[in-house]
């Protein structure tokens, strides 16, 4: 199967409605426009899975000028996602929980792309794993006895910090209540978590021995934007990339029961969007999805510097056939557009310094 992924990611800004999952209004609007994301080289598509893999992309927001020619796009910025820091005073070198080398191992690769056109770019050999980018950087997996560990991941991406990531036995960590515990024995794919903070509810998609991969509702994903036909209006952010719908695809097919369990027996608004993504009934035709060609972009209308608002959907019969190629759509011009016939959620990673703000819905223990 062929990467159809982008270079970099910038969280999506979608229009939608707000408390819902999915927008709808029956006002008339006007056509929009369709264009399918140029085809990128496997580097770059390897390039920006890794990224999605490695790290978590932030926003960094711009404030908004009353002239929108002196406004800037919003940037991104990628922190580290793998492991945790133990060590403060190294922000650069992370820990992840792993009783032998081939647990660690196994990790590594989970984190690499397995399609036929990227092995051209992955060295295996019993000593190592190297994924070589060759400008877009690399990623190497190695045996290893520094720091207490068992093997280490040394990442270095373009546009991204390098770090390095050791594979550690659980006794290396810190006893601290739960930061000693091995999430993946605790939260498994269709656990039901929320936020006792903000009361946000989550979806456990994936989870590791260090950190939770969960999709919610997109009720809170909000930030104001610029467009010429709707003046500010607020766009959706932190849908998943396609390289994250890529990940929730697969765990889908693994968990199928489990996910269907929670759906059976502890109903919300997200577990039913996600069985009506995964496998039938869906009300929509489209995903949401992240990509730096996305949100308000500067445009030439009429002779003067301006402002367009884009969106990005994958299409759900292709993501049920795992073809993650994403179209890149405007929105029509008129007051307001609300209806882009598309699912919307958030995708986050939380790691396991973060989880004790959290308690679990279902399973009821």
């Amino acid at each position: 199967m062929k990467l159809d992924t982008i270079k970099k990611t910038l969280p999506l800004l979608l229009l939608m409605t707000m408390g819902n999952m999915a927008c709808s209004d029956n006002d008339p609007i006007e056509e929009v426009e369709t264009e399918t994301v140029p085809e990128l080289s496997i580097e770059a598509e390897v390039h920006h899975t890794l990224l999605c893999n490695f790290y978590q992309s932030e926003i960094v927001e711009k404030e908004f000028s009353d002239n929108p020619e002196e406004e800037e796009e919003p940037s991104i910025k990628y922190v580290p996602s793998a492991g945790i820091v133990l060590d403060e005073s190294r922000p650069s070198v992370r820990s992840a929980e792993a009783e032998t080398y081939d647990e660690a191992r196994n990790d590594f690769m989970s984190r690499i792309p397995d399609e036929e056109d990227a092995q051209t770019l992955i060295t295996v050999s019993d000593k190592e794993v190297c994924v070589n980018l060759g400008d877009y950087g690399n990623v190497k997996f190695s045996a290893s006895n520094e720091d207490g560990s068992l093997a280490k991941a040394e990442v270095s991406l373009a546009d991204a910090r390098p770090y390095t990531l050791y594979y550690k036995p659980h006794a290396a960590f810190p006893d601290n209540g739960q930061n000693n515990q091995n999430l993946s024995k605790i939260y498994s794919p269709g656990t039901v978590i929320y936020n006792t903070k903000n009361g946000e509810v989550y979806l456990v998609t994936e989870s590791s021995s260090y950190a939770c991969y969960v999709i919610g509702d997109a009720h809170h994903a909000w930030y104001p934007v610029y467009d010429f036909w709707k003046d500010h209006f607020h766009f959706f952010k932190g849908a998943p990339t396609q390289g994250q719908w890529e990940r929730i695809r697969r765990s889908w097919k693994i968990n199928r029961d489990a996910f269907k369990t929670t759906y059976l027996e502890s109903p919300n608004c997200i577990i039913s969007a996600l069985v009506e993504i995964m496998e039938g009934g869906n009300i929509y035709k489209n995903v949401c999805v992240e990509g730096n060609d996305i949100g308000s972009h500067r445009h030439n209308f009429v002779a003067h510097q301006t402002w367009y608002s884009y969106a990005k959907l994958i299409e759900i019969n292709n993501l049920r056939q795992d073809k993650f190629n994403a179209a890149q759509r405007r929105y029509a011009e008129g007051y307001w557009l609300r209806d882009l016939d598309t699912y919307y959620v958030t995708y986050k990673v939380i790691e396991r310094n973060d989880i004790k703000n959290y308690k679990i819905l279902y399973p009821i223990h």
